[in-house]
């Protein structure tokens, strides 16, 4: 969420179940459980965020790399030749998707 400083607290009670139930979901969602609790009452949803090796990881940042360099090589063409530069744009758009399903913000 924000960088607000979080200084209310709220409680509520639970069953030890679902207090395992919880903590679980929180840590399957990456995040903890103020944070997922927070989410699903203010959102009604948490977007899970996949724990990622480093060698993914390295794959999305090589992503992103390669989606500013096609930009980049869209506009040096966009005049000269405006055929290739709408393919270009369509596959930036397309790793976009690609990365935001992973990195949702």
């Amino acid at each position: 969420m924000s960088s607000v400083n979080k200084d209310k607290v709220i409680k509520f009670r639970c069953t030890p179940f679902e207090q395992v139930l919880i903590k679980h979901k929180a840590r399957h969602a990456g995040v903890k459980v103020s944070e997922y609790c927070r989410n699903q009452v203010i959102k009604g949803k948490v977007i899970s965020r996949p724990r990622l090796s480093d060698e993914e990881k390295e794959f999305f940042r090589a992503l992103v790399s390669h989606n500013m360099n096609f930009s980049r090589i869209a506009n040096l063409i966009r005049s000269k030749s405006p055929e290739l530069w709408m393919v270009i744009v369509e596959h930036v758009k397309a790793m976009k998707v690609l990365y935001n399903k992973f990195f949702p913000s």
